[in-house]
């Protein structure tokens, strides 16, 4: 399966942009403008503002300036393919992995992982919230957001939201409380958000937080001389759920 290319991300977001109408369908009122000069510059703000509404969580009034001012250099789909590119590049911008950060505050509150007032709303819903609205990867915090959409864990299922410590394959390490998993779920699908769906899907299936979810974890051959049936409980939702359906 090839990857997808960069126009075709940046077609999922600034096409978009394109078929809305900058200013004659707005009903929050008129723009007044003195120039054309000045109406280019607003319509052009107001298209590098929906494109990063729908590439980011929100973003800062200076980073608007900033894609304005660089589509009226080089055009607007031209700087729009140059900020995905930036935020791909991870020599630039570093993945946002939640797991490590979690375990960086936990430290520096001055806990141990295995102490149980390192409760999830305290570390792991304040670390997303955290990565997700100030993280400088957006795109791919955005990206991830969508993924886990489609690629679907329950919270509350399978005690992922638990505390309890110990050699539960949802928590990975010996020592740290279930929840880990989930963060660590989170952060195997922020890995993937600029590679193909077919590595999104093999990750998936691979994670111990998903087998645990869809019941596939040891999942055992089936053997119809004694009556044992494999569990397709997880392949059923591959052609449900995390695919285009069961007729293609």
């Amino acid at each position: 399966m090839r990857r997808w290319t960069r126009g075709e991300v940046l077609s999922a977001l600034v096409l978009a942009c394109a078929s809305v109408p900058c200013l004659a369908s707005a009903k929050a009122g008129t723009f007044e403008v003195a120039s054309v000069s000045e109406m280019n510059q607003l319509m052009t703000r107001i298209r590098a503002s929906q494109f990063l509404d729908r590439a980011t969580f929100g973003a800062k009034p200076e980073e608007v300036d900033a894609l304005t001012a660089r589509m009226l250099q080089i055009g607007v789909n031209q700087a729009a393919l140059e900020w995905i590119d930036r935020q791909f590049d991870t020599g630039q911008i570093p993945i946002g992995y939640h797991l490590p950060k979690i375990q960086e505050m936990i430290n520096a509150d001055g806990y141990l992982q295995d102490q149980p007032s390192v409760f999830i709303t305290r570390y792991r819903y304040n670390t997303w919230w955290r990565q997700a609205i100030a993280g400088p990867d957006q795109l791919r915090q955005r990206l991830a957001w969508a993924l886990i959409q489609i690629c679907v864990v329950g919270e509350a299922g399978a005690n992922f939201n638990n505390n309890p410590r110990g050699t539960s394959p949802v928590a990975g390490v010996p020592g740290n409380p279930h929840w880990f998993g989930l963060s660590s779920y989170y952060d195997m699908l922020l890995k993937n958000t600029d590679r193909t769906y077919r590595d999104v899907l093999q990750d998936v299936t691979y994670h111990p937080v998903m087998g645990v979810w869809l019941s596939h974890l040891r999942n055992r051959k089936g053997n119809l001389a004694i009556g044992r049936f494999p569990d397709e409980n997880f392949a059923r939702e591959i052609m449900q759920l995390f695919a285009i359906g069961l007729y293609e």
